[in-house]
């Protein structure tokens, strides 16, 4: 996406928005994880995972070298913020300046049913509800991973989604759910395909 944007005569960037803070789990997921992880610790396989794990530098790790791989990615071609924003409240309360505020693609409006509380601070992100009201707002081949939406999540992400100056989807079904919201939408293609 920066490369097109490039080659179309802008300046883009990556806003760095860091959402674990503001993906906070309730306090019976908080519990359930401890409980999973006491029950691990009782395993033998547990005990020889962890050694073999300590053994491995994090490079020789799957996770690792995907991590690696991006940030070299990210350092030769992506251009981002300056500052890491660590909660959608550093983004409201200083927001990052620009002409237009762009928010895409792949599932960035999914949210389940049941994780719509913890999870509206995130999505008040993604659909841009920061920074100067004048700023445009564009959402470019957004998915919301989903071809329904409750009533609960329709109420919810109305206001935001009203908000945008042009929304593009990735699916057909997305404009439907876009026309549900009052809202017109266009389907376009992903920009890893531009």
């Amino acid at each position: 996406m920066q490369t097109y944007l490039r080659q179309l005569g802008h300046s883009p960037y990556l806003i760095r928005y860091d959402t674990s803070r503001d993906s906070e789990r309730t306090f019976s997921e908080k519990v359930a994880d401890k409980a999973r992880h006491s029950y691990k610790a009782f395993k033998p396989k547990y005990w020889t995972d962890k050694i073999r794990d300590k053994k491995m530098s994090p490079e020789h790790t799957l996770r690792g070298l995907q991590e690696r791989k991006f940030s070299e990615f990210q350092a030769g071609f992506m251009t981002v913020s300056d500052e890491i924003y660590r909660s959608y409240n550093e983004l409201k309360d200083n927001p990052p300046e620009a002409d237009v505020y762009l928010s895409g693609s792949d599932q960035v409006w999914h949210t389940p049913d049941d994780r719509i509380k913890s999870s509206s601070v995130i999505i008040n992100a993604y659909m841009l509800d920061f920074g100067d009201p004048k700023t445009k707002r564009v959402a470019a081949a957004a998915s919301w991973g989903s071809t329904t939406l409750s009533d609960e999540w329709k109420a919810y992400i109305v206001p935001l989604i009203r908000k945008f100056d042009a929304i593009t989807v990735r699916e057909a079904s997305g404009v439907n759910l876009c026309k549900e919201l009052g809202v017109d939408a266009r389907v376009a293609l992903d920009p890893t395909l531009y």
